[in-house]
């Protein structure tokens, strides 16, 4: 037996797959990543194999050639995970695997153009398997680390400090993966996970990390991701369950609230959130036991913007009511947050013209960058061009102003170039 990657895109209204290069016969990928790791400003796609040579392969093209397929090195166990970014805080981004031996790895492409032989950081023990590795900001202190879903049931923070990698445990979770990011919008990030029971869990450091269930599945939980899948601003927690169901869990009010976006004939497997069809607005993305890859797709808060050179929004429809507001915060947000490459997309909505200022800063409140202009009533973009900062948590101060008054939104952003 052989895999191929799909690439499936929308054209026209319909998914149409392509297929990139097949494995070598008896050889299976054991996930999927696209990333630019070899820091050309091109992505490329990435899949480590999960068995016969422990491998992980990359697919990439450039000016006057097809797409090839190499590969960065070989270890000495099947690679069940991949994660990317700059873990070791050394200024350059770099693929991080996990092993079934239990064993972490770090790939770097060096500065002789070529892939370094993979270092390995951390060792759990033979009888531990990493399941799922995760780069992300989990315990909110502005700097990223790596996060492991253990064999052993339970979720770990691998950090490195400059000198050497430590394990410190985060807490039990009983899926295969897991999601960081603010679900509860508090301007802190969260890992969510879940248990054996099918209760989504949220775990929060404070000192100490605390947890709490969210609520329940009814079900096993099989993948957990944040994001804003509504298109509403906001993050939510998203989780498939062995049920074939999707759920979205919303902070309002102090409450968690559940809802179901459907529910399909199969177990659902992995979950992914994006702009899949280019229409503007998230979509969510759940893969089944039955190879089918299921997309459920929810209706905006505010009306789909139709893009132009400066405004969203070409022609009248219905606004939000603002109540006399010049600004809501709903309507005021970087877009996707974390945000991927140098282009950071700042939206907002105005319900009458008015000016506007937007002020970037550093968790230590050194100032970074800022623009200002008078904008029509609206959806209207700005693009603040990230290149040459470092990945990170970043804080931006919105300003808006007209003859109704004044008005400011502070929120964070995450930059993951």
């Amino acid at each position: 037996m052989r895999t191929q990657i799909a690439v499936i895109k929308n054209s026209g209204g319909l998914w149409n797959p392509s297929y990139l290069p097949a494995t070598s016969t008896g050889e299976q990928y054991s996930q999927v990543m696209v990333c630019d790791a070899l820091k050309d400003y091109r992505y490329q796609i990435y899949a480590p194999s999960l068995n016969a040579s422990n491998y992980i392969y990359q697919y990439y093209e450039y000016s006057g050639h097809p797409l090839s397929k190499s590969n960065i090195g070989r270890l000495n166990n099947s690679v069940l995970c991949t994660a990317y970014g700059d873990a070791n805080k050394s200024g350059k981004l770099n693929l991080y695997s996990g092993c079934a031996d239990g064993h972490i790895y770090q790939h770097t492409w060096g500065n002789t153009m070529a892939w370094e032989n993979p270092l390995d950081i951390k060792d759990f023990g033979a009888s531990t398997i990493c399941k799922s590795i995760y780069f992300g900001d989990g315990d909110g202190n502005g700097e990223f680390e790596l996060y492991c879903g253990l064999s052993s049931n339970k979720i770990v923070k691998v950090a490195y400090d400059g000198a050497t990698w430590t394990a410190s445990d985060v807490g039990p979770c009983y899926s295969t993966y897991f999601g960081i990011g603010d679900g509860d919008n508090d301007g802190q990030p969260e890992i969510y996970a879940g248990d054996q029971s099918g209760n989504v869990l949220q775990y929060k450091w404070q000192s100490f990390w605390t947890s709490s269930s969210i609520g329940s599945t009814g079900s096993q939980v099989t993948d957990i991701v944040v994001s804003d899948g509504d298109n509403d601003g906001k993050n939510e927690v998203y989780c498939t369950t062995a049920d074939g169901h999707v759920y979205q869990f919303v902070f309002i009010g102090g409450v968690w609230q559940r809802t179901s976006l459907g529910v399909v004939s199969t177990s659902l497997q992995k979950i992914a959130i994006g702009d899949g069809d280019n229409d503007n607005q998230f979509e969510t993305f759940a893969l089944g036991a039955d190879n089918k890859i299921y997309l459920f797709k929810q209706g905006p808060f505010v009306p789909t913007p139709t893009p132009t050179a400066t405004s969203l929004l070409t022609t009248p429809t219905p606004a939000p009511d603002f109540r006399g507001r010049v600004i809501d915060p709903k309507y005021f947000y970087v877009y996707p947050n974390p945000t991927h490459g140098v282009n950071v997309k700042f939206r907002f909505f105005l319900p009458q013209s008015a000016d506007v200022r937007i002020k970037i800063f550093t968790p230590m409140d050194r100032f970074i960058w800022e623009t200002s202009g008078n904008y029509p009533a609206g959806w209207s973009e700005l693009v603040w061009n990230a290149s040459g900062m470092s990945n990170g948590v970043y804080f931006y101060i919105g300003e808006a102003w007209n003859d109704k008054g004044r008005e400011k939104v502070v929120k964070k952003l995450v930059l993951l170039k």
